[in-house]
């Protein structure tokens, strides 16, 4: 004997299809987390969804491409400059020092005219 039987069982877990109530704690444990990771993301969908559109005047001040998007930075009248990301096709038909009227929400890009 090695001073150490637990019968078989783990301490939490009890034998394998054994309900114990550890094994039921963890269960509820991981059912609350998985609730909680579910609600985040449903509430960070919506709160996107929220954000209001902007139309402003703006300049393309310049633009970077990496891979298969590109990093437009619009000069806003006030001095201030904001940087969207854009899709290559999206950007191809932007030219630095290009004027016109930049739409947004949040951070999202919606167009330039």
């Amino acid at each position: 004997m090695t001073g150490f039987d637990m019968g078989g069982r783990l301490p939490i877990f009890g034998r394998v299809g054994e309900m114990t109530p550890g094994g039921i704690v963890m269960g509820v444990i991981l059912l609350v987390i998985a609730a909680a990771a579910v609600i985040f993301a449903v509430r960070a969908r919506m709160n996107g969804a929220r954000r209001l559109e902007l139309t402003m005047k703006a300049t393309v001040a310049e633009k970077r491409e990496t891979g298969d998007v590109c990093r437009v930075t619009f000069a806003l009248p006030e001095g201030e400059e904001v940087t969207l990301k854009l899709s290559i096709t999206e950007a191809a038909l932007l030219r630095e020092g290009q004027a016109g009227e930049l739409t947004m929400r949040g951070k999202e890009f919606i167009s330039f005219r």
